[in-house]
């Protein structure tokens, strides 16, 4: 009924139990800019609330009164807090956003994120490692002098202490990607559409 309405709870008390009052204990996030929230991220001391084409700040005492950006997300997956920032895609490329004014970090690859087709902005997948965010965007048409070259599912992969950009193309599309953590290491596992849960860059394996 309100697709734009968030609510809240109260802060969890010491024997962990919380309250809601939902027809008190809410906000609602703009319904009036034709848009619906799409994602929701916690960074620093505010809630940043994504719409497809607009960012929110949440402070608990009232949001900012106008979007902080005309630029969002399609994907819950594709947000990602690294080193230096929250990560995400939008319609346009690829946006970190430190506490101010998101910043456009993918126009080196302009004709990789050109050719991400409307139908996958929704299915875009972020994960991490110590330097580098990855973001996996499916199979992409790339306009050649030569004519069309198809790269299939593929991967960007931003490396954040050098800000550039590798392409890697995989046999599988990724579903969904994490760090795991099996109490003695680290590692990146990755849910294929094939229902196999591999490990990547283990060793000299990129997929395994």
């Amino acid at each position: 009924t309100n697709p734009d309405r968030l609510f809240y709870s109260t802060v969890i008390t010491s024997s962990g139990n919380i309250t809601w009052s939902p027809t008190a204990d809410f906000v609602d996030i703009n319904p009036n800019d034709g848009e619906n929230i799409t994602a929701l991220k916690r960074y620093s001391l505010v809630l940043l609330i994504f719409k497809p084409n607009y960012l929110y700040r949440f402070r608990t005492s009232g949001l900012d009164p106008d979007p902080l950006i005309t630029v969002g997300t399609r994907s819950q997956e594709s947000v990602i807090e690294g080193k230096r920032g929250v990560y995400f895609h939008h319609d346009t490329g690829f946006f970190r956003y430190s506490g101010d004014y998101p910043t456009e970090i993918s126009r080196p690859i302009a004709d990789f994120v050109d050719a991400i087709t409307y139908a996958n902005y929704s299915n875009v997948v972020a994960w991490k490692d110590s330097d580098h965010i990855y973001w996996f965007v499916g199979n992409l048409t790339i306009a050649e002098t030569t004519g069309n070259e198809t790269w299939t599912n593929v991967v960007l992969r931003y490396t954040e202490s050098s800000e550039l950009w590798t392409i890697y193309a995989y046999p599988n599309a990724i579903k969904f990607a994490s760090t795991y953590n099996s109490g003695s290491a680290l590692s990146r596992v990755a849910g294929l559409d094939n229902g196999v849960v591999a490990t990547m860059n283990s060793g000299t394996t990129d997929l395994g």
